[in-house]
């Protein structure tokens, strides 16, 4: 087996900086009344270029137990209360 030497290393890392680029897509929703929220991400996809982060209140919430994933839409578990926020953070990754 063969191994990238240190500058063979640093050379493929200054090349794929040069190629990779990472797009970073916000989407706010803030409840007017309590509910259950249900929201569709366009910019989230499933083929493993994107990557998606949910935040209630500004605290990163966890997948499975506060939201369920289908696709791009993104359901709370739990009902929210009126004035409460939910920022939705997709980075997508191109080369």
């Amino acid at each position: 087996m063969k191994y990238l030497n240190e500058a063979g290393l640093a050379y493929l890392i200054e090349a794929l900086q040069s190629k990779i680029k990472i797009t970073r897509t916000e989407y706010s929703y803030t409840t007017s009344s309590a509910e259950t929220v249900t929201f569709t991400v366009p910019a989230y996809t499933t083929d493993g270029k994107s990557t998606l982060d949910v935040y209630i209140n500004g605290l990163r919430a966890i997948p499975t137990t506060d939201y369920t994933l289908s696709g791009n839409i993104v359901s709370l578990t739990k009902e929210l209360t009126a004035n409460q926020t939910v920022y939705f953070v997709v980075d997508k990754i191109s080369i």
